[in-house]
């Protein structure tokens, strides 16, 4: 089905998918247990449909060759700080490939970059700020 795509607007989605040793989707029956995954049928040229059409019909393809893509790799950094004898942690993470993602724009990665620090050594602070808060009962 992912060849249909290679020509139109979705070849760029599909020569990604394609461009992987292996297809293996990430959803299916496995994770879905109420119904089948909804995937297109067929290659349709989406300025044929109506607007609503067309956005729903780029949303069932895209979804669909995003569970066939390539994996997402992100780099992970933390740094243990000590402030006057009291110990903080920091964590950021960033995208390096964004694999499934440039297939599927309606999902964001979670990116929270951390410059690097020198292991062992010293950094100026700058700023300080104190949040005090308290947890809240749910909602």
């Amino acid at each position: 089905m992912v060849e249909k795509f290679r020509d139109g607007p979705f070849q760029e989605a599909a020569e990604r998918v394609l461009r992987s040793e292996t297809l293996r989707p990430t959803r299916g029956r496995i994770e879905t247990t109420d119904h089948p995954p909804i995937y297109p049928t067929q290659a349709v040229d989406p300025k044929k449909l109506k607007p609503d059409h067309a956005r729903l019909y780029e949303l069932v393809v895209r979804r669909f060759l995003a569970t066939l893509g390539p994996d997402a790799i992100g780099q992970s950094r933390t740094a243990r700080l000590d402030i006057q004898g009291e110990p903080f942690v920091g964590k950021g993470q960033r995208l390096i490939d964004p694999g499934w993602y440039a297939i599927y724009p309606y999902s964001r990665a979670d990116e929270s970059p951390m410059p690097v620090l020198p292991v062992g050594g010293t950094i100026d602070l700058t700023r300080i700020d104190l949040i005090e808060e308290q947890t809240k009962p749910p909602r």
